[in-house]
């Protein structure tokens, strides 16, 4: 084996943050958190490099579990 694994390095997930995103800016997460070279990587990304607008909530989670009511909800 080889790489932050073999060496017992943590990985990024497990040592990153807090951190401010400021206006009018986003952090963006890739959902293989292990894997994916985002936000935690090269920071908060500037909305003017937007191209898509939210259409639906495929997945919500909350402090209280998942919250049912919002799963699939079209939002624009």
């Amino acid at each position: 084996l080889s790489g932050a694994f073999a060496s017992g390095q943590k990985f990024v997930r497990d040592n990153f943050g807090p951190i401010v995103v400021p206006k009018n800016a986003v952090f963006v997460m890739g959902d293989n958190r292990d894997y994916s070279l985002d936000s935690r990587f090269w920071g908060p990304l500037d909305i003017k490099y937007l191209k898509g607008k939210p259409r639906i909530i495929y997945f919500s989670w909350g402090d209280k579990g998942l919250r049912l009511n919002r799963i699939f909800k079209i939002i624009g």
